[in-house]
């Protein structure tokens, strides 16, 4: 199955492609979906994506044995989900009942362990180190992160 986003995206790295265009492209690695990464092959290569950490093997192997069918799966959107559930979780273990200005300084506060994706807390608001990858040879090679 092929949803919106991957056809418009294919669509474009075709026509680019079929036009000899010298453009340089990026997008965001949450489109790295299984379909669009097979489909996309050659054409993905010079392409720049920008995104989260990678996500622990542990993780992932947890959710796909969770959710057995992971080409329909998120699981960027899985781990932010985790990410926000646990640290609000972990301050309501910690703040009495019915002190919600604990909690908000609780979250303001480093992030509990065992977060994902490189989560730094929340502060003003959630905070994630951004990581810069190419594609060369169908290949995705890191090429910075902060």
């Amino acid at each position: 199955m092929i949803v919106g986003y991957e056809n418009d995206h294919l669509g474009w790295f075709k026509l680019a492609h079929e036009q000899k265009l010298n453009a340089r492209y990026g997008f965001v690695d949450i489109y790295l979906t299984p379909i669009f990464l097979q489909t996309g092959g050659a054409l993905l290569d010079r392409a720049v994506v920008f995104g989260y950490q990678p996500l622990s093997s542990d993780f992932v192997d947890r959710l796909n044995e969770s959710f057995p069918r992971p080409e329909r799966a998120n699981l960027q959107g899985a781990a932010l989900a985790y990410n926000a559930v646990y640290a609000l979780s972990s301050a309501l273990v910690c703040c009495p009942i019915d002190e919600a200005e604990c909690v908000v300084e609780f979250l303001k506060k480093e992030p509990p362990p065992q977060t994902l994706l490189g989560f730094q807390g929340f502060g003003k608001e959630p905070a994630y180190p951004v990581q810069l990858s190419i594609f060369k040879g169908q290949q995705l090679s890191a090429i910075a992160s902060k």
